[in-house]
């Protein structure tokens, strides 16, 4: 066998590897030397075609060791506090929220999110106020729908056992979605850093979208238009910056007149915003939309620190970190000219998921910031795209996966057996 064609067999792998490895560098002690262990063995595996059964169960180990494990040590050390503000702030709305208060209103001075978390005293250096999380909740209120019975039936769990279970689901529900690709989709999915620093941080509201969105490719599979409209409002209603993709689907669906997809979505949008904008307008839509944009009382600066255009010529010191104006005309340019793009013929489901990640990506490079956890959502929507592959049975995918199906007399051409 020449170079190529053990290229042309063994593509997976050589992808596994790059994907293994660049979350591996970011990873701790612990899960660099269990995640390298049996990452060598199924290396082995794969090359000797072992039992597919058992190389799944390899690949399983691998990913719980790198991104579950983590998160299941913080749970255990009860470590919310130590690590992000962000399942702080989830826990103090959700507890503000059942006790009849609405956490759009309320501040959060003299909580836990004021008193253990260093992000208040970094922020006040950056910018000379107080750290925006102590008067804005800014998750929407989708994260109540996992967070509040979590909350009444562990109300003194680490709230990394809330983002654990999440991610838990979707792990299986990408098995029963794309069974017969369900390594290079894990492997996309789960071997990177963007999703490893969700799980650092314990992002619960990111993997609550990707949640959503694969119920969204279960309805698409099953043909069930009205999952597909809810799941796709629900996830619309998880993350503000989620809303760069809403005009091309919601396009997409009405051009294609899908009346009950569009039904759906309306439904389920009213279902999370209704009840925040007739309780308090003003204070649901400061706390969520005025802090995505930069305006309103919340008027978040640029980050030198973090990535993206506007940063960069921020640490040049050629702009100011207040330059709210520019930074919204540019994003509107961005959005308006990819949007034009997309609407100038006649698309498909997939080309429209690939829109809306390229428009995401190439919005939040001039945003004021963005961190690797904000490149989880096209992260997410591209693996949409390749399960969505699998459900058309298009071309593309076979030529994607072709080194990887056309192992001849192996155990992946006989798993999973015939029905």
């Amino acid at each position: 066998m020449n170079f190529s064609n053990w290229i042309a067999k063994n593509g997976f792998l050589l992808f596994f590897a790059v994907a293994f490895f660049s979350t591996w560098m970011v990873s701790g002690t612990v899960t660099k030397t269990g995640g390298l262990f049996f990452a060598l063995l199924f290396g082995y595996a794969h090359l000797k075609n072992w039992d597919r059964r058992v190389q799944l169960m390899l690949l399983s180990l691998v990913i719980v060791i790198v991104i579950f494990l983590p998160l299941a040590i913080k749970g255990i050390a009860n470590s919310d506090k130590i690590f992000s503000d962000v399942p702080v702030a989830i826990k103090i709305a959700t507890q503000t929220l059942a006790s009849g208060k609405n956490p759009y209103v309320e501040n959060y001075y003299g909580t836990i999110l004021d008193e253990a978390t260093p992000y208040n005293i970094q922020f006040w250096e950056r910018t000379g106020r107080p750290y925006l999380s102590l008067e804005h909740f800014a998750y929407m209120p989708t994260i109540f729908l996992a967070s509040f019975p979590f909350e009444w039936a562990f109300p003194t769990v680490s709230y990394a056992w809330l983002a654990l279970t999440i991610l838990g689901i979707c792990f299986i529900l990408v098995y029963f979605l794309a069974p017969t690709q369900v390594e290079w989709i894990w492997c996309v999915l789960f071997l990177n850093p963007f999703t490893w620093t969700s799980a650092l941080h314990m992002h619960s509201v990111d993997f609550l979208l990707l949640f959503f969105l694969l119920l969204f490719v279960m309805g698409w599979k099953k043909k069930n238009d009205w999952l597909m409209g809810i799941s796709l409002g629900l996830a619309l209603g998880t993350k503000i910056y989620v809303w760069i993709a809403a005009p091309f689907l919601v396009y997409y669906f009405i051009s294609t007149r899908q009346k009950k997809v569009l039904g759906g979505l309306a439904l389920s949008a009213l279902f999370v915003h209704g009840p925040f904008l007739l309780w308090n307008t003003f204070a649901y839509l400061d706390d969520v939309v005025g802090l995505a944009v930069g305006s309103g009382t919340t008027s978040l600066t640029i980050w030198k620190e973090f990535y993206g255009l506007f940063p960069l010529l921020s640490r040049a010191g050629i702009i100011s970190v207040e330059a709210t104006s520019a930074v919204l005309l540019l994003m509107a340019i961005v959005f308006a000219y990819l949007f034009y793009r997309y609407t100038s013929k006649q698309r498909d489901l997939l080309a429209t998921l690939a829109y809306s990640g390229l428009t995401t990506v190439c919005v939040f490079f001039v945003s004021k910031h963005f961190t690797n956890n904000y490149l989880t959502f096209p992260l997410f929507l591209g693996v949409i795209y390749l399960i969505g592959l699998t459900l058309s049975s298009s071309p593309k995918m076979e030529r994607i996966f072709e080194g990887h199906a056309a192992k001849e007399n192996s155990s992946y051409a006989r798993w999973p057996p015939a029905r």
